[in-house]
């Protein structure tokens, strides 16, 4: 009998992680249809705006307009970027909480890809500041590195590489050294304090939680 109650207590353990484990499953395959239907959506609406802005700029191609059909097709190319990089780390991610880690990497890696865009325009104040093309441009050819971000490691690199490329398309596309500076630290310093002051933030209360137990 106590064999067969030991028997009874181990299938059900057994049945309870599996529960477990479909639901972890089923919750990150929601997480990425999300994910990916929200990315489908922006790079629609990139796609059709970098044809309108084609299209409106044909006859007669004016400076502006040509500058800005070039800033959406780089929009659309390193939006794509972080969306192949996302995807890969996902692919390559073995099933479970390794899949989890690795969609909601993803998640993030591309809500701060958007972030930092923003924090650039807002960043962008004054006379002399750089326009929104420029600004564009700048991020999407900082963006296209992100397309080898498929593991932690190499999504560390490629927010390195980013920056400096983003530094370097900016400063080339005649915008001041200041705001050249202002810009990418705003952007880029921006988050770096935002992940490291949350890594803290939550380390110290698994510190102080584990300290009461």
């Amino acid at each position: 009998m106590r064999i067969a109650f030991a028997r009874e207590a181990t299938l059900g353990m057994v049945a309870r992680n599996t529960d477990a484990d479909s639901a972890r499953t089923s919750r990150s395959r929601a997480t990425a249809r999300r994910f990916f239907h929200w990315w489908q959506a922006w790079l629609s609406h990139l796609s059709r705006r970098f044809s309108d802005v084609v299209a409106t700029s044909r006859v007669p191609p004016s400076p502006f307009a040509r500058r800005r059909s070039r800033a959406a097709g780089l929009l659309l190319a390193g939006s794509s970027a972080l969306l192949v990089g996302a995807v890969g780390a996902v692919a390559l991610s073995t099933p479970g909480a390794s899949r989890t880690a690795a969609i909601t990497a993803a998640v993030m890696s591309s809500v701060w890809g958007a972030a930092r865009l923003l924090l650039m325009r807002l960043a962008a104040r004054g006379s002399s500041a750089p326009d929104v093309p420029a600004l564009q441009r700048a991020w999407a050819l900082g963006s296209l590195v992100w397309v080898i971000g498929v593991t932690p490691e190499l999504r560390v690199l490629a927010w390195g590489l980013s920056g400096a490329l983003t530094w370097v398309a900016l400063d080339r596309s005649g915008a001041s050294r200041p705001h050249t500076w202002r810009c990418v630290g705003i952007a880029w310093g921006g988050q770096a304090a935002v992940v490291a002051g949350s890594w803290l933030l939550r380390n110290a209360l698994m510190a102080v939680l584990l300290g009461r137990g």
